[in-house]
């Protein structure tokens, strides 16, 4: 007997009670939202504290590669393994955002201004490719996460190091998107329209992984409107919303904050030629001073952009791996560089390259906070800094935009011209251009 086909239209609310459910959505938006907000405003905060930069200037040029970085991944894909599996969770996960918008634009505003029948958005061959397009992108994030999950914690390359907020990023992402697919199944499995079963429509196959469980549930009596089904799906229900709420609001707490972060920064890159330095300004007005600030010698010396760098960094450590300092064993990793500044900026324990954890209490004997702590002899060993080749090796592969090697020589500018600690070698060649003009005399 052919079945009823009914046209296709997706229930937003089905089987979740319309006024607790919105009601606790709704909710769990304003809160985490907030709490995300105000993670965000303290970062600028702290920004903020950083000397002036100018990188606002050439707006269009700078628009048109944030666009080609941040939608088309393109530093990203220069490393092809890891880019592949970055582009499936990037990809996967922005499609995901629209589709979840599209359900918010349809619930609360179009239904709400144009009536139940004309503002209806999925409906019909619409929601027929909404479907299999979310099923497809989203089985690209699970896989994507799947790869990453397996490449971090049992392949393991020498560039990542593993902390604790790492296994929470990649969890709740995939709790999301697996908890995503099994809410599918279970309605697919249960919904009727009009008294007609959902799962026997030909338009339910276009969802193809949540056909495929809705399958597997009715199997094992968990379809027709199962008690137990019917149970399930609001539990899951509840807790995707309300791990989508707890990822909203660790964006800026977690190693999330480089989805907010990493596009910004390379928003304000810098546009000089490769390898060209920053210059001192107002060098002889500095000199005159009483206690100049020449170079870096602690967090408040930054630019608000180098403080920018230390928030966009994810740790994936490509700088390092294409490192020649740290390829020859010297000390020197540009990624600890990176991470050890931004967990005195942040106030977190600080992660040395042996391992090792400290705190700014364990590192501060003279009662300086975090802004104020010299950078040199306790989260930077000058080894570290004059190990630099400063070839930009770093520069150019990072797909954050972060600018290791200005905030690398600034601090030996201070170690230079404030401290007079170089190493022998170097003072000999310094000497030998103050004297003679010549650095191989």
């Amino acid at each position: 007997m052919e079945q009823e086909q009914i046209i296709a239209i997706r229930e937003i609310y089905w089987n979740i009670d319309h006024t607790i459910g919105a009601t606790f959505l709704y909710l769990t938006v304003l809160i985490t939202t907030a709490v995300m907000a105000w993670g965000i405003l303290r970062d600028i905060r702290r920004w903020s504290h950083g000397r002036p930069a100018n990188r606002i200037g050439n707006p269009v040029t700078r628009f048109l590669e944030f666009t080609r970085q941040s939608l088309g991944q393109k530093k990203v894909l220069r490393d092809r393994r890891a880019g592949v599996m970055h582009a499936l969770i990037f990809f996967g996960f922005l499609t995901l955002f629209i589709g979840t918008d599209i359900i918010a634009v349809e619930e609360d505003f179009t239904v709400p201004l144009m009536g139940e029948q004309a503002g209806k958005i999925l409906v019909g061959d619409f929601y027929k490719s909404y479907e299999f397009i979310l099923d497809t992108l989203g089985l690209a994030f699970v896989a994507g996460l799947i790869w990453a999950t397996w490449r971090r914690y049992r392949t393991k390359p020498d560039r990542l190091d593993n902390r604790r907020t790492d296994a929470w990023v990649l969890g709740v992402m995939l709790f999301i998107g697996i908890g995503g697919f099994l809410i599918e199944g279970l309605r697919i499995a249960n919904q009727t329209i009009g008294g007609v079963p959902v799962y026997e429509q030909e338009w339910a196959r276009l969802a193809y992984l949540g056909f495929a469980l809705a399958t597997l549930f009715r199997a094992i009596g968990l379809g027709d409107g199962s008690p137990v089904a019917l149970m399930i799906h609001p539990l899951l229900w509840y807790t995707h919303a309300l791990a989508t709420g707890l990822f909203m609001a660790s964006l800026p707490f977690s190693k999330f904050r480089h989805i907010l972060y990493t596009p910004l920064n390379t928003f304000f890159r810098d546009l000089q030629p490769k390898g060209a330095l920053d210059p001192i300004p107002d060098l002889e007005a500095e000199i005159e001073k009483e206690e100049p600030r020449l170079g870096v010698a602690t967090l408040a010396d930054l630019t608000w952009k180098r403080r920018m760098d230390l928030d966009a960094c994810m740790r994936c450590g490509r700088c390092q791996s294409v490192c020649p300092a740290h390829a020859s064993g010297a000390l020197l990793s540009p990624k600890y560089i990176i991470t050890k500044l931004a967990d005195l900026q942040r106030g977190d324990p600080i992660h040395f390259k042996d391992g090792t954890i400290k705190t700014l209490a364990e590192l501060n004997g003279n009662g300086a906070t975090a802004e104020t702590l010299p950078l040199v002899g306790t989260v930077i060993e000058a080894e570290e800094l004059w190990a630099c080749t400063t070839c930009n090796a770093c520069v150019h592969e990072c797909p954050a935009m972060i600018e290791h090697v200005d905030d690398i020589v600034d601090m030996r500018r201070h170690l230079t011209m404030i401290a007079s600690e170089v190493p022998q070698g170097v003072k000999r060649v310094l000497e030998g251009i103050e004297r003679q003009s010549n650095p191989w005399r």
